[in-house]
């Protein structure tokens, strides 16, 4: 089970990912005027549902429908290839290692030194 903080962030880049996709991605002429509500995610954040609401009446709600039915694909591709949490750590070298010392035990220790 993941804390629900961290479920909310996921959330909320998801979220994101589908509103920008709907708007500069998706290029479906069925597709109206979309707007993300609400992402909810299960409790091991390997499914989530995603809530929106269309402008206008019956028929341009079904073929919005439609339109989100057949870019399912596409959006689940994006929202996998976004980072969810902070980026990785960044690497950083201690202050008392120089480049030498860096690439050294990287490479391992030379033949013979004391381990």
């Amino acid at each position: 089970m993941v804390d629900n903080a961290r479920a909310m962030r996921v959330a909320g880049t998801i979220k994101k990912v589908v509103a920008r996709a709907l708007e500069t991605e998706i290029k479906d002429p069925r597709l109206g005027f979309v707007t993300v509500t609400d992402v909810r995610v299960t409790g091991d954040l390997q499914q989530a549902s995603v809530f929106y609401t269309v402008y206008g009446g019956d028929e341009e709600r079904a073929a919005t429908a439609a339109a989100l039915a057949s870019a399912k694909g596409r959006l689940r591709t994006l929202v996998g290839r976004e980072p969810v949490d902070s980026p990785h750590p960044v690497s950083r070298v201690p202050p008392r290692c120089g480049a030498g010392d860096g690439r050294h035990a990287r490479q391992g220790a030379p033949r013979g030194a004391p381990a």
